[in-house]
């Protein structure tokens, strides 16, 4: 017998389950599609580097430690958004949709 399952293996296996029983199947990502996740990652990647520079850039023209204060928390307040290191953590090798 090998060795015991981890809490996150039993749980994968008990989805997958579900999955079939509800007639759910796994298909593999083709090349097309790894490329188009790949360009649509990369367009985002950009816009957030975008974003970053235009604050940064705004920071830079104010000299006023009050408005530099206000502007930096304004923009902290803004609705949360991860980093980007937590965007390319979504990357998975199957797709889960219906059987055809």
């Amino acid at each position: 017998m090998g060795a015991p399952k981890s809490a996150y293996e039993l749980a994968m296996e008990r989805l997958r389950k579900k999955d079939e029983e509800a007639g759910l199947a796994q298909a593999t990502v083709t090349d097309d599609q790894k490329a188009e996740i790949a360009d649509v990652r990369s367009t985002y990647a950009a816009r957030l580097a975008q974003e970053e520079i235009m604050q940064q850039a705004a920071l830079i023209g104010t000299f006023d430690p009050a408005e530099r204060e206000a502007s930096s928390s304004a923009s902290n307040s803004m609705e949360y958004r991860p980093p980007a290191s937590v965007l390319v953590f979504f990357h998975s090798p199957t797709i889960v949709g219906p059987v055809s």
